[in-house]
């Protein structure tokens, strides 16, 4: 396949086009990223704590779901007080959500606002639970991932 990348042949079993018909789906599909541990990762129990972990954090971010309405009036307090100069020091992301109307947000929009707001100090403050959660999920053990 990989002469089908820039011209064909006369007999080639892939035709150039067919090359790129399937560059083109494959591009687009979501690749998962699976946790690959060592045995050595695996011995030391490293799994198992992760798991521990995730599961703490699950249990947090029901409690914190309890919260939600409460997060979302202080995200809205948060952002009519954002001034111009804060504006400039927010992430490009954030801002263009920001400057958005609220009907035309999408939903990656909202999420990108929600998790910045999640990592300030005030919401950290006024929300304890955000605090625990990034202290969990930073204990978390890294392991390499692969599709």
């Amino acid at each position: 396949m990989g002469c089908a990348q820039c011209h064909e042949h006369k007999y080639d079993p892939v035709s150039q086009r067919e090359y790129y018909q399937l560059f083109a789906f494959l591009n687009n599909a979501e690749e998962p990223k699976l946790d690959v541990p060592t045995p050595e990762q695996i011995a030391a129990g490293l799994t198992r704590k992760r798991d521990e972990l995730r599961s703490q954090i699950a249990s947090l971010e029901t409690q914190f779901q309890t919260q939600a309405e409460a997060f979302q009036k202080s995200l809205s307090a948060w952002e009519q007080a954002l001034t111009d100069d804060d504006k400039k020091k927010l992430p490009a992301e954030v801002l263009n959500t920001v400057n958005l109307a609220l009907s035309m947000r999408s939903d990656q929009n909202k999420k990108d606002l929600v998790e910045y707001y999640k990592k300030l100090e005030a919401a950290r403050k006024e929300f304890p639970v955000l605090d625990e959660i990034a202290r969990l999920r930073a204990a978390e053990p890294q392991f390499v991932t692969t599709m």
